[in-house]
């Protein structure tokens, strides 16, 4: 299973169709239209689910919640671009979706 270190811990990732319900309920989608429109507030919020689904399965059930990540993200200016990578490995992506830009 991957795993993202953050803040000195670490933390592993799970992008299944439960860790993909979860942020559609976070967000209050009735589908999976979320992810052809990503910005970068819905990628911490699929983070925090895909790390919730990771530690579930590795027996260490905690229900994280977006804030706890984004409060440290200038210190891990990585952490969202890791957490793409692994994504688009588990999901078969060859590319990242698209980020909404700004207009």
């Amino acid at each position: 299973m991957d795993q993202l270190t953050y803040k000195g811990q670490i933390y592993s990732v799970e992008c299944n169709f439960n860790a993909l319900c979860a942020c559609a309920d976070m967000l209050g989608a009735r589908d999976f239209a979320y992810l052809s429109d990503m910005t970068l507030g819905r990628w911490l919020q699929l983070m925090t689910c895909c790390i919730n689904e990771g530690e579930r399965l590795s027996g260490r059930p905690h229900d994280h919640k977006p804030e706890e990540f984004g409060t440290g993200l200038a210190e891990s200016a990585g952490l969202v671009s890791e957490f793409i990578s692994i994504y688009n490995r588990q999901m078969g992506a060859s590319e990242a979706p698209s980020e909404k830009k700004s207009e």
